[in-house]
């Protein structure tokens, strides 16, 4: 599945990898393609892809395809979302409220969209020197996931550095994503039972609020 013409690869702290093509855009990876992808480039001969730092943004598309070239206005769509309607997490006075629109299974893990609707911090309140393309409309924001056997991951600080775990939880953004959007990478899926995530939110009148819902291979 090697792209034709890359600059390097890239191994996330997610359990992921994302291969730079020579015009610019990104192709991810699950480690283990990254790794094999590696190993048979060393063994072809003196050209191995080098290793480079993983970018600040994510790749934005589908991992097992590449992204349309730059012709091409037609973007390549996410894989479905196992949850048929948005899940209200919050829901506050006038237009504020908190929602998971997404879930998104993968072989080794899953994605979650939340989107925050009248709750954001504005850009004239975000510290000089730090991009709003980060985090910092989500600052305050805790949360945890948790699977039916127990294990969990609690996130107390959306900008810290993501620690492996029984639960992994990678909070991180696309770069075609709206200020209102937030995106966590949970590994591995659960075999069984929902998920359950909790999101407290002080700085936003969300003292706490949980919802549950499953993904592939979670009946």
């Amino acid at each position: 599945m090697e792209p034709v013409g890359y600059r390097g690869i890239a191994f996330m702290p997610t359990g992921r990898a994302a291969l730079l093509l020579k015009n610019g855009d990104w192709l991810t990876l699950t480690a283990a393609q990254g790794e094999n992808l590696v190993r048979g480039r060393a063994e072809e001969g003196p050209r191995p892809i080098p290793v480079i730092d993983p970018p600040a943004v994510l790749p934005t598309r589908d991992p097992l395809r590449r992204r349309p070239g730059p012709k091409s206005r037609r973007m390549i769509e996410l894989p479905p979302s196992v949850i048929t309607e948005p899940l209200i997490v919050w829901r506050g006075t006038g237009s504020a409220s908190l929602t998971c629109t997404r879930v998104i299974p993968y072989p080794d893990g899953f994605e979650i969209e939340l989107v925050a609707q009248g709750l954001l911090i504005e850009d004239a309140e975000i510290p000089r020197g730090r991009s709003s393309r980060g985090f910092w409309h989500f600052e305050g924001l805790q949360l945890t996931v948790g699977f039916a056997d127990g294990r969990s991951h609690r996130v107390d600080d959306l900008t810290s550095e993501t620690r492996e775990g029984p639960v992994t939880v990678s909070p991180f953004r696309r770069d075609d994503a709206r200020p209102e959007t937030l995106w966590l990478w949970v590994m591995p899926t659960p075999s069984d039972g929902p998920v359950r995530l909790v999101v407290t939110w002080p700085l936003r009148g969300i003292e706490q609020a949980t919802v549950e819902f499953h993904v592939a291979g979670s009946p």
